[in-house]
C-alpha cells in the first residue's frame, strides 16, 4: 500500500444507507472501493484488499480476523459506542483503526483510514487514554523486559496519544527513526499495532 489512492477498501456494514455514504464518502477522497457486504454476504476476497472496514458489533470482529488471516490487510472496526471493552477486545485482536460511529465524520474518515495505510493506525485519543488508565489501575506491575529505554519512551508517547510527528518532535529524532523504533518494539512484543502494544505494555506493568 503505498498511498491512500492506491488502497483498496471493502466496506461492510449490514446497514445499506451507512454503508453506501461510507462509500460515497471514500470515492470522494480519492480511495479505491473494492467492494461492499452486509454481514460480510459477499464475503470478500482477502487477496483483493488493503483495507477492511467494517461494523464491530455482533461476530463482525471474529469474522473480519477470520478472513484477514487468508490475507495480507489491515483491519479497521466501526463501533456503536465508545466503549473500552470493545476497544480492548479490537486491540487484542490486532485491529489497525478503530472509529466510533457516532462520532464519524467524512474528514475524519479519510484521516484515519491515511493514517492506517501508512502502517500508523488509528484510535481516539480520549477512549484510548480512559483503557490506558483502567488497565494501569488492574494490571499488574513488572519490568520491561527486553525493550530498550527509547523505546519505552516511545512506548509512552503512543500510550498518551501521541503520532508519529509528535512523537518525533519531543525527542528530537526523525520521523523515519520514530517508525524503525515502533517497528522493532512491534516485533519485540509481537504485536500487530501500536494499539495492541500500548494496552499489553499497560497489562504488563511497563508503563
Amino acid at each position: 500500500m503505498e498511498d491512500d489512492v492506491r488502497a483498496r477498501v471493502w466496506v461492510d456494514d449490514r446497514n445499506a444507507i451507512f454503508r453506501r455514504g461510507l462509500v460515497g464518502c471514500l470515492h470522494g477522497d480519492g480511495f479505491r472501493v473494492a467492494g461492499e457486504s452486509a454481514n460480510f454476504e459477499p464475503e470478500p476476497d482477502p487477496s483483493r484488499i488493503d483495507v477492511l472496514l467494517f461494523d464491530l458489533e455482533d461476530d463482525g470482529l471474529q469474522r473480519a480476523v477470520r478472513i484477514a488471516s487468508a490475507g495480507d490487510m489491515r483491519l479497521v472496526g466501526i463501533a456503536r459506542a465508545a466503549r473500552e471493552e470493545t476497544l480492548l477486545d479490537a486491540v487484542q485482536a490486532g485491529l489497525a483503526g478503530f472509529l466510533v460511529r457516532s462520532e464519524l465524520t467524512p474528514a475524519g474518515l479519510a484521516s484515519s483510514l491515511r493514517a492506517v495505510v501508512a502502517g500508523n493506525g488509528t484510535l481516539p485519543p480520549a477512549l484510548l487514554g480512559r483503557l490506558v488508565d483502567s488497565l494501569a489501575r488492574g494490571g499488574p506491575r513488572g519490568t520491561a523486559g527486553q525493550l530498550a529505554a527509547r523505546e519505552l519512551g516511545v512506548l509512552r508517547l503512543l500510550a498518551e496519544g501521541n503520532d508519529t510527528r509528535d512523537i518525533a518532535l519531543k525527542l528530537s529524532y526523525s520521523e523515519r527513526t520514530v517508525k524503525n523504533i515502533v517497528h522493532d518494539l512491534l516485533v519485540k512484543m509481537n504485536c500487530r499495532s501500536r494499539a495492541h502494544a500500548v494496552a499489553l505494555a499497560t497489562r504488563r506493568g511497563v508503563i
